[in-house]
């Protein structure tokens, strides 16, 4: 049995925490005015987060690309629970969604299995990891064939053929001819799990070839540009705008990157056990359900209590919502995934 790589545990806490920190930070924010601070505090700071999720298929990469798993394991195992999570979650906000509307006046119960099959915001990460496990047996035969240059060069189609485009699009789209050369072209965003699972597994392989100091100056520089591209976006368009710091652009991909590698190279090799490394597993374990539960209180709980980011200067609203729908979503994650038969697939 393969020794368990505790660092990728550490990392997938600090990944999970921060995907809180980007739905905090950006709650609202469409609806802000882009020329106030606010805004600008908080464009920064979903910037500096927006690593998180690709970390979270990084670690993936890391884990499956050299598991051997049979087709049927694949599904019976993750494959399987994937979809219970989804149809559970997917039910419970659409549910919520239905109920609101119901308040406003008389809505049909097709608008519930609407929202059901399109899914909450956050929820995008499911069909992107089920798309990433369906393609796994390939994916896993077609790396480990190629040579160090071809992979070299599948990087390079990659970053042409995707980043490339979703980096260029707030210049470009809405042009005859750009829009036209996509229209056949268009990329899923199914493809950024894969995009990341890939590289997350290649980058790991390589994490000690610079210092941990160069890998941050890359991330801080690459967030900087990030969220300079957006405010500068939002001056000329008047309203808000996020272009610079789609999952697949050039700045989400270099700073998820170097932050990835940073996180490596700190807490790899470290000595980690007894009881701290214990409590950094299960919370390791948890951080799935974390995922799925925390928006309910950003959107729903606050709200009821009366509690609102606009108590707080900007900073300080994203630090305490943050740490405090981290601290009351572990728990709950911890006891939904001891409920009999179903817990652990769906948190």
């Amino acid at each position: 049995m393969k020794e368990r790589k505790k660092e990728l545990d550490v990392i997938r806490v600090i990944a999970c925490f921060l995907v809180v920190v980007v739905h905090v930070s950006g709650y609202g924010m469409e609806v802000m005015d882009p020329m106030t601070g606010n805004w600008a505090t908080r464009n920064l700071v979903n910037c500096l987060v927006r690593c998180a999720v690709p970390v979270f298929f990084m670690i993936s990469g890391v884990l499956f690309m050299d598991r051997e798993l049979s087709i049927r394991t694949l599904y019976r195992k993750y494959v399987a629970r994937l979809l219970a999570a989804w149809a559970v979650w997917s039910a419970l906000y659409a549910s919520i969604d239905y109920i609101a509307e119901r308040k406003a006046g008389p809505v049909s119960v097709g608008y519930f299995f609407s929202r059901f099959v399109q899914g909450h915001y956050h929820m995008w990460f499911l069909p992107a990891l089920l798309t990433v496990y369906l393609f796994l047996p390939i994916l896993q035969r077609t790396v480990r064939a190629c040579s160090g240059e071809e992979l070299k060069y599948l990087g390079a189609l990659i970053l042409a053929g995707v980043i490339g485009k979703k980096t260029l699009d707030p210049f470009l789209a809405g042009g005859p001819a750009w829009d036209a050369l996509w229209e056949n072209l268009a990329v899923p965003v199914s493809s950024i799990g894969i995009v990341y699972f890939v590289l997350g597994y290649c980058l790991y392989k390589q994490y000690d070839r610079y210092p941990a100091g160069a890998y941050l100056a890359v991330y801080i520089l690459s967030v900087l540009l990030m969220a300079g591209g957006n405010q500068y976006w939002a001056y000329l368009s008047g309203e808000h705008e996020a272009g610079a710091s789609g999952y697949l652009t050039v700045g989400v991909l270099i700073s998820s990157s170097a932050f990835f590698l940073f996180l490596v190279r700190v807490f790899s090799g470290r000595k980690t056990g007894g009881r701290s490394y214990e409590w950094i597993r299960r919370v390791s374990e948890a951080t799935f359900g974390v995922y799925l539960v925390h928006t309910l209180f950003i959107e729903q709980v606050y709200r009821r209590l009366g509690l609102t980011q606009d108590l707080f200067p900007a900073i300080v609203s994203i630090v305490l919502f943050s740490v405090l729908t981290f601290l009351i979503s572990l728990p709950v994650s911890f006891c939904i995934r001891r409920v009999p038969l179903i817990g652990k697939w769906i948190a």
